[in-house]
């Protein structure tokens, strides 16, 4: 009976213990394998991007639980393994986008769904979650002092991200709006294989090309050496692609195959003069340039929203603190 009653006082102790040991371990486990990565630039810039997304999903984790119970800031230790597991299964990814892509979701707002980063979902349902606390936020019975921190820390985590992310789109658009610019002025001027050679070698990007004829162009549309993101994409236009007798199309496309999304990325080009049909991927200059950019958001990502949520939480304990020791009239 001694030992029951030992528990049962010490329940909540032994709770969060539990989930504490958890958190250690896998956190030692995810830092341990940044150290033996940190080397590696692109694969370094992947781990990093990775704990960006555990640190979110703790922090609306943690505002989630804000639903239903009381604050206390131990709940951060189930949110910790929580955060990991979405990460490491990748539930956004795996289930509830092919779940968006079935019941057409996408096409309410895009004309091509395939190329949809699978990103969204967790920006979709992160939006619905913290307009939904904002709403419940107006009744006085749900109004609390850490649930009204808490929401704002989120939404500004939530705000500052998608700045951070447009700022740094519109600096990779420039880039690709050079690239295009240059393809369209050789576009005009491409007369011989050497001079395809020479551009594609001086320019730094992987070329497929031969002539201009249907046939030809057939051939090279239907051959293994085109990666299987740009047969995708080229399914549904083929026949426009071998009709048209002058194209210059510029697109980015995801490779979905790929691990990290946004490195997955690839500019795509294709370009069909009188002479030669010619597809260009720039694998490698736009890569390294999606690499640095991505430090720059983690950067920036980790400074916001290390100062946002843990501001919050010394703000509650600050206010907590003060309202326990207001003297009572």
């Amino acid at each position: 009976m001694n030992t029951i009653s030992t528990l049962n006082k010490h329940k909540e102790k032994i709770f969060f213990g539990i989930f504490l040991l958890i958190s250690i371990k896998q956190l030692f486990g995810l830092f341990s394998h940044g150290i033996s990565i940190h080397q590696d630039h692109y694969h370094f810039s992947n781990y990093l991007n990775y704990i960006l997304k555990i640190f979110q999903n703790v922090i609306f984790f943690f505002l989630f639980s804000q639903f239903f119970i009381k604050y206390n800031i131990k709940y951060i230790l189930i949110a910790i393994p929580l955060a990991i597991w979405e990460q490491k299964h990748n539930f956004f990814v795996h289930y509830v986008h092919p779940l968006l892509l079935d019941i057409k979701f996408y096409n309410l707002f895009s004309s091509n769904p395939s190329n949809i980063s699978p990103e969204y979902p967790r920006i979709i349902v992160f939006s619905i979650f913290l307009f939904t606390f904002l709403v419940l936020i107006f009744y006085k019975k749900f109004r609390t002092l850490p649930r009204i921190f808490l929401l704002l820390s989120s939404s500004a985590i939530f705000l500052t991200s998608i700045l951070f992310h447009h700022i740094i789109v519109s600096s990779i658009n420039i880039y690709k709006e050079q690239q295009q610019n240059i393809l369209l002025n050789v576009a005009k001027t491409l007369k011989t294989e050497e001079e395809i050679i020479f551009f594609c070698k001086n320019i730094g990007i992987k070329c497929l090309y031969t002539f201009s004829d249907q046939e030809s162009q057939y051939k090279l549309l239907e051959s293994d050496k085109i990666p299987k993101y740009i047969k995708n994409y080229i399914q549904p236009i083929k026949k426009e692609i071998l009709n048209e007798p002058l194209i210059f199309d510029y697109i980015t496309l995801t490779d979905f195959s790929q691990e990290n999304r946004i490195l997955a990325q690839h500019p795509v080009s294709f370009i069909k003069n009188n002479n030669f049909f010619v597809i260009t991927i720039d694998d490698s200059q736009y890569r390294k340039i999606l690499i640095d950019y991505q430090y720059l958001f983690v950067k920036l990502g980790f400074a916001s929203h290390i100062v946002w949520f843990f501001g919050a939480l010394f703000l509650i304990s600050f206010h907590t603190a003060r309202l326990k020791n207001r003297p009572r009239i």
